[in-house]
Order: structure tokens, then sequence, then C-alpha cells
């Protein structure tokens, strides 16, 4: 396991800063106070789950202005993937919605699945959990810190099976 990445502050403070190896490193982005407002559109639950992972990245503060499109797309999979399980438990449940599937249907099941996925690699390759984020931005946490973390934002991303 490799070590976590020191910011430049922590790199000056302890005398290892070099210009040609940490400059772009210190960049620094205008970061947000305040979540991003829901776009308009989302089921309750949606918005619920919008609210939470925005007000996380805010009280770590690694919110920038740049994070609200890889946000907005992934929760415009998520929101899609909750209405296609709503469809399917109207119709039954999954087991029956399969077993009465007509050949040449889509499959609601997989596609379902598949939004759920994207979800989760939109979110994980951008680095919008704050676990990554504070990997990234080399943020100073404490590893029991990072576990609570990765608590929540799993408890944040359940979904319902």
């Amino acid at each position: 396991m490799a070590r976590p990445v020191k910011s430049v502050e922590q790199h000056k403070k302890d005398g290892t800063y070099q210009k040609c190896r940490h400059e772009k490193r210190g960049m620094d982005f205008a970061r947000r106070t305040k979540p991003f407002s829901c776009p308009k559109g989302y089921s309750p639950d949606v918005k619920k789950e919008w609210r939470a992972l925005n007000n996380q990245l805010v009280e770590i503060g690694a919110l920038v202005e740049a994070d609200y499109l890889v946000l907005k797309s992934a929760f415009d999979a998520y929101e899609q993937a909750l209405s296609l399980d709503h469809y399917i438990e109207e119709q039954g449940g999954a087991a029956y919605y399969l077993i009465e599937l007509i050949p040449g249907d889509k499959n609601l099941v997989t596609i379902s699945e598949k939004l759920k996925d994207d979800f989760k690699k939109v979110v994980y390759k951008y680095g919008v959990t704050p676990v990554e984020r504070s990997k990234v931005q080399g943020l100073n946490k404490s590893s029991s810190q990072d576990n609570e973390d990765e608590e929540i934002f799993s408890k944040v991303l359940s979904f319902r099976k």
C-alpha cells in the first residue's frame, strides 16, 4: 500500500518542497462552501442522496465547481435505475418480470443493473467520494475517519435490491 499523498503545505512545513515536483500538486480549485442545489426532476429518494453526498464533500472541503457535471451524470443514471426498479416491482418483482418477459423485449433488470454500475463507475472514476477526494487533494485525515467516510458513503450509495 502506497503512502498517502502529502499536501504542498505539508511539504513546505517539512522542508521537502521542490518546485519542479510539487508545484502542480498545489493547484487549488475554488472550493464550494455550500452544496450544489439538486437538479429538478429527481425523485425524493435521489434528492435525499444527492444532498447527503454533497454535504459530505462540503464538510471535508472537497467540493469544487467542476464536480456538478460529474455528479449530475451519475445521479441521472441513478434516477433511471430507481425508476426501472419501481416499474419492475409494480410488475410483481424481478423474478416474475423475468419469467413473463416476452422474447425480443428489453430486459429491464439488466438495464437497471447496468445503470447502477454506470453510477458507481462515474463516481469512483472521477473520485467524487469523500475518501477518494481526500486522497487526491492530500487533505489531512486519519485512517479512522477514512473508515467512517467509507461506511457513510456505502450507505448513501446503497441500492434497493
